[in-house]
């Protein structure tokens, strides 16, 4: 996966830990489902602490197929973090652009994201929840690993009958 800006998405080496911090790295994965690619934009990924501050992990926008992620995680970011427990957070969807296709008697066609009410989506802000035995914290000196697993064929009706 590129960034928005054709850049990778991820580099392969974590930068180096501050004595005082510690690594965080997300992850993106989701389960099988309806769709043959799902790519929207990812502006942000916010983190709440448990002292009520947040922290943005995500430095930039990037494009992501979620469809591709139903067989491995891929990083999305690597942020360097003041020590502390993450109990929840948001991560902010664009889809504006949206590249959504679904299969339709052996055929792929181009399929429209709308809301409960029948409006098409454009930027959409989800929580994420954190259970209180899943907190991550984050230590000195050492990595974490918050994996976020989107499920979209549990969070979406896929309607055939309609067009697009």
């Amino acid at each position: 996966m590129r960034r928005s800006d054709g850049s990778p998405l991820a580099s392969s080496t974590a930068p180096p830990p501050e004595p005082d911090a510690g690594t965080l790295l997300v992850s993106l994965t989701d389960a099988d489902g309806d769709f043959v690619g799902y790519a929207v934009d990812v502006l942000s990924v916010s983190l709440q602490r448990r002292d009520g501050g947040t922290v943005e992990v995500l430095p930039g926008s990037t494009r992501v197929d979620f469809a591709q992620l139903t067989e491995l995680s891929d990083l999305l970011s690597v942020a360097t973090l003041a020590p502390g427990e993450i109990v929840g957070g948001k991560i902010r969807l664009d889809y504006g652009n949206a590249e959504v296709f679904v299969e339709v008697n052996g055929q792929v066609v181009s399929a429209s994201v709308v809301g409960a009410n029948g409006a098409p989506l454009g930027v959409t802000e989800l929580d994420i929840d954190l259970a209180a035995r899943e907190h991550l914290v984050v230590t000195r000196g050492r990595a974490a690993l918050l994996a976020l697993d989107f499920d979209l064929a549990a969070s979406h009706d896929v309607d055939i009958a309609r067009s697009p």
